[in-house]
């Protein structure tokens, strides 16, 4: 009788799926969405339909993406909504969720939450990357050179996404105010930053 209750409570321990985690998050966390929305969604999207609803703006909200850890949610037309379910044990995870906002060139927040919706600080699970972190020197490029490239870059925006299959986040440096020929100088010079989460430290590493 004993390892039937232990085997009874075994179920409640196991790793939550991003369905449940999605729909209990409070209202105040993405405002536009109802709890309601947020269930029609799921239901539409696990049928093969088209997840699309009537957000408190009176305009759409789609989800895009949804698996067991990650979902992807287009909440409107100038921002997207992306999070990832990350194991800390076998019965704790964390929520990252990171915030897309076009205007027009993307620029991304990065948040954290225990999987019932407390906020974490950030700054213990991650270090934001300074500017200098994005650019790869080349022994072909004089320092002036060098020093002009990084100055044209007047806007420094980064673009945050996760990823559906790893509990990995990618940053990337945002070009867009640049002339195309000038995207076309410095791109080659630029590189994303890739992070995967490690348990042990609690952190994108």
């Amino acid at each position: 009788m004993v390892l039937l209750g232990v085997l009874c409570v075994l179920p409640s321990l196991q790793a939550r799926r991003m369905r449940d985690v999605f729909a209990e998050m409070p209202d105040s966390v993405l405002e536009l969405l109802t709890r309601n929305n947020r269930l029609d969604c799921i239901d539409f999207i696990e049928n093969n339909m088209t997840a699309r609803v009537r957000n408190a703006m009176d305009d759409y909200s789609e989800l895009k993406a949804l698996n067991d850890t990650y979902l992807q949610l287009q909440l409107t037309a100038a921002s997207r909504v992306e999070m990832k379910l990350l194991t800390v044990s076998d019965s704790v995870q964390y929520v990252c969720m990171v915030r897309t906002y076009a205007g027009p060139v993307e620029e991304s927040t990065v948040a954290f939450y225990t999987a019932d919706w407390q906020p974490l600080p950030a700054s213990a699970h991650w270090r934001e990357p300074h500017y200098d972190d994005f650019w790869v020197r080349s022994d072909t490029v004089s320092a002036e050179a060098w020093k002009e490239m990084k100055r044209r870059v007047d806007f420094r925006l980064v673009k945050a996404s996760l990823s559906p299959d790893e509990e990995a986040l990618e940053l990337t440096l945002q070009l867009g105010t640049l002339e195309e020929k000038e995207k076309e100088a410095v791109l080659p010079f630029t590189r994303p930053l890739r992070y995967r989460w490690s348990a042990a430290s609690r952190r994108f590493e």
